[in-house]
């Protein structure tokens, strides 16, 4: 009888042929709890492709497939690799961000992510690298953002000229 029985209750979202996951098989495919399927399901990390008689979430297979590469069955994204925390930590400094920002973001040490500054530094050829709040009060102060080691050369140029002629006019008086 099979497809035609009248006694099987069929989820009318699920065609016959396109076979769904329950959650007791998602928790078993992703090598974690219940629970743990019910709090991704809230947190928008797994998405029921239907929802049957007396409330059975389904999930698509090649989705919960796709969740578990993306989160090796923890529900969590995969810790970064080292060359992920370098280029994380890099861009963040190159865009003014300061260590405890990153520290917070990245989930990382404060002493590995020094390293990763001094190792930048290095890079740079000893550039003067200039931290968040210290480029936030540049900023402030010159009335607009410095975005490179040359806009902050010209702009102390015109302070030193501003403060020659302010010495020369009290000198002069």
């Amino acid at each position: 009888m099979g497809d035609r029985d009248p006694t099987v209750q069929r989820d009318r979202a699920d065609p016959p042929r396109v076979p769904r996951l329950t959650r007791s098989q998602v928790a078993v495919l992703l090598g974690v709890t219940m629970s743990k399927v019910r709090r991704m399901e809230a947190s928008g990390a797994l998405h029921a492709a239907s929802i049957g008689v007396g409330g059975v979430r389904r999930f698509d297979r090649k989705h919960v497939e796709a969740v578990a590469r993306v989160t090796n069955g923890s529900g969590a994204p995969p810790p970064l690799t080292k060359g992920e925390v370098m280029a994380r930590t890099w861009e963040g400094l190159r865009a003014g961000r300061s260590l405890v920002d990153l520290v917070v973001e990245l989930r990382r040490p404060i002493a590995e992510l020094r390293e990763l500054r001094r190792l930048y530094h290095e890079e740079l050829g000893g550039a003067l690298v200039l931290e968040g709040p210290e480029r936030r009060e540049l900023a402030r102060l010159a009335g607009r953002a410095i975005r490179s080691s040359g806009e902050l050369l010209t702009l102390f140029r015109r302070l030193a000229r501003a403060a020659r002629r302010s010495n020369q006019s009290e000198g002069g008086v």
